[in-house]
């Protein structure tokens, strides 16, 4: 989760997620302020943003336009979407292997925050994605579109929600392979951070750095 996680080499980051590349950057290494928590919300309000601007550049039907977008969707929504992977799997696995452990800054309570907002943050992701599928990769039911248009970015926001959180409610639901496909991956990652990621911070002693007690441990 943190920075000293280096377990991708850096041109496997640049091209999976540069997002990542880029918090491992000298460049934002040397900004004090950017730690994992500003990052993290900073991330998370510009994806906010994307789930409402991109569709009508999407929308132009210019090559050039959607070529933007799609350049878009790949540096930053799918970037992050790994980003938050790849830091948790290699959090979690260092949590859970006792002689790889090292302390960390960040307190459990300062975990589960992050969580919870990368776990919003991923649902946001997959929503701009869909968001811009065309709506026949969907069975959406009669009254769900207005004028013609898409149903809004928060129809897919809930959608993007009730699919991360296994509700699955059936309304309305892909068709096309490609968007099943992107729907089975956002459960995998969804069900991927509340049983790994949640269960490793459960199974490992949060230390005491903080309190003057370095390197020891203390039960829940």
């Amino acid at each position: 989760m943190e920075r000293r996680t280096h377990n991708w080499r850096f041109g496997w980051r640049l091209v999976l997620a540069p997002t990542r590349a880029l918090f491992d950057s000298p460049f934002i290494k040397a900004q004090p302020r950017w730690d994992i928590k500003r990052w993290t919300r900073t991330f998370l309000l510009l994806n906010v943003i994307m789930l409402f601007v991109l569709k009508p550049l999407w929308e132009c039907e210019s090559w050039t336009g959607r070529f933007v977008v799609l350049l878009i969707l790949y540096l930053v929504p799918m970037s992050r979407v790994v980003e938050i992977l790849y830091a948790f799997y290699y959090d979690a696995l260092e949590k859970l292997d006792p002689e790889g452990y090292r302390p960390s800054q960040l307190k459990r309570g300062d975990r589960f925050r992050l969580l919870g907002l990368s776990y919003i943050e991923i649902s946001v992701c997959f929503a701009t994605a869909f968001h811009v599928m065309p709506r026949t990769w969907f069975n959406v039911p009669l009254g769900a579109t207005h004028s013609g248009f898409l149903l809004s970015p928060l129809d897919w926001l809930y959608f993007s929600w009730i699919t991360i959180t296994t509700a699955g409610y059936g309304d309305f639901y892909p068709i096309h392979p490609v968007a099943r496909a992107v729907v089975m991956a956002e459960l995998a990652i969804g069900l991927f951070l509340i049983i790994f990621a949640v269960g490793s911070y459960f199974a490992y002693k949060e230390e005491l750095d903080q309190k003057g007690m370095s390197n020891q441990q203390v039960d829940l």
